[in-house]
């Protein structure tokens, strides 16, 4: 390959990859033809996109946002899986495609400030989705809140079932007295 035209795609990929914060990276050498086809295609419809570049085009590429470390994970043949919802959404769609095609193996990825190796990615994948999470926080403000509602209203409580039991014993002893029926 010219080295023109390894400067060109780096620089392609530099733009692409200026907006791209998170990736995982993958080693697809265990698929079919039809099998990359299929796993681009149910990418494609999670608006998920995956690259296959040579190692020194995706590190010059990324530039100086990749930690040294990524190199242990730039070993043979690599596509970067990237885009989504989220590199949540990324992780779930990788992980669910290596239980289909086990051929497919997950190197590990990044996020901003750190690498992740393959254990990581799958980790990741375990997340719940937003929706999920956003309910579950909204759960823990709300037990607290309950909690404070709660204690308030226990003196209030109190009183109501002092009164109760002052007018019980006034009936009790048909007294129209409170302060001799308080005595008894």
């Amino acid at each position: 390959m010219s080295k023109i035209l390894t400067k060109t795609m780096a620089q392609e990929l530099q733009q692409e990859f200026a907006s791209v914060n998170s990736f995982i990276l993958v080693n697809y050498t265990g698929l079919s033809a039809q099998q990359t086809h299929e796993l681009r295609s149910s990418f494609f419809e999670q608006n998920i996109k995956m690259r296959v570049v040579k190692n020194t085009i995706l590190v010059a590429a990324c530039g100086d946002k990749l930690p040294d470390e990524i190199d242990s994970l730039l070993k043979g043949p690599t596509a970067v899986v990237y885009g989504g919802e989220s590199i949540v959404s990324v992780a779930k769609a990788l992980v669910d495609w290596k239980k289909k095609q086990p051929n497919i193996n997950i190197k590990g990825g990044y996020i901003p400030g750190r690498l992740l190796n393959d254990k990581d990615v799958t980790e990741l994948s375990k997340i719940p989705p937003r929706e999920v999470l956003l309910s579950m926080l909204a759960g823990l403000f709300e037990a607290p809140l309950q909690q404070i509602a709660t204690i308030m209203n226990a003196p209030l409580q109190d009183i109501s079932n002092a009164m109760n039991g002052v007018v019980d014993k006034m009936e009790e002893a048909g007294s129209d007295n409170v302060a001799n029926a308080v005595a008894e």
